[in-house]
């Protein structure tokens, strides 16, 4: 993949192998998505998919996001038309699985106005079925990128596009900016929530005897999961992130 003569535009997705790059790369950034606990491909070569390439579930192992994955340097209203389409064959099934998203994922622009005028119209007959309809371009994928340099570089050896993507100088080996991104993003984690302040006593503790004290825990642990339910605050580091979102889970619900 060739980096762009204009930094400021994303990189050239449409170059990577679609099927061994891109729609793993895919896997790794919707996996990242805050309720989601785990993504994959689905299906393989010969098998039916339902009008999806990857499937994510949360926590409690439920289907929530679907999404299909174009590789294209250029995408038509009518190919985005064809993908809904594709996808809605199979909704009674995507229904039962409690589906709740369905992302289209494009390595190219979307900037024109009748694609975006499109999939406002796809997102509205979506709704129709109880599920929202999005569409990720190259710029979006780019942004998804940024906090997880160690995705990028599975997939994109250039120095220069993982700067451009994660903002990380091609001097700096990455790992040496993960670590330090980690460690740091670690030290305001202790700050925020100390082994033995208020909020672990009391989620240890759970004493719900005084409902003035008790309110008082739950407006503490409202903004501490307001702060850390964000992409900002996730861990490069995999074993971290899934302790962060293992934590995490429990108080969103």
């Amino acid at each position: 993949m060739e980096p762009r003569t204009n930094p400021s535009l994303p990189p050239r997705f449409w170059e990577l192998d679609p099927k061994k790059a891109f729609e793993p790369l895919c896997v790794d950034v919707i996996s990242q998505e805050p309720e989601i606990k785990s993504a994959d491909l689905y299906g393989t070569n010969g098998q039916g998919d339902k009008g999806v390439d990857i499937i994510a579930k949360n926590s409690l192992g439920r289907v929530t996001i679907v999404a299909q994955c174009k590789c294209l340097k250029n995408i038509t209203v009518k190919k985005i038309q064809k993908s809904v389409d594709e996808f809605l064959k199979y909704i009674n099934h995507w229904q039962k699985q409690e589906v709740n998203r369905f992302i289209l994922i494009v390595a190219c622009d979307l900037s024109d106005t009748k694609i975006q005028d499109e999939v406002i119209l796809q997102d509205r007959r979506l709704n129709n079925y109880g599920i929202f309809f999005e569409a990720w371009s190259g710029t979006i994928l780019r942004n998804k990128l940024m906090p997880h340099p160690k995705i990028v570089q599975r997939y994109i050896s250039s120095q220069e596009i993982i700067k451009n993507i994660c903002g990380i100088s091609s001097s700096v080996p990455v790992e040496n900016s993960v670590e330090a991104h980690d460690k740091k993003l670690y030290a305001d984690l202790l700050n925020d929530l100390p082994p033995n302040g208020e909020i672990i006593r009391f989620l240890r503790d759970e004493d719900v005897g005084n409902s003035i004290i008790y309110t008082k825990y739950l407006y503490l642990i409202y903004d501490f999961v307001d702060k850390w339910n964000n992409p900002q605050y996730e861990f490069i580091d995999p074993c971290l992130e899934n302790k962060r979102k293992l934590f995490l889970d429990p108080l969103i619900k």
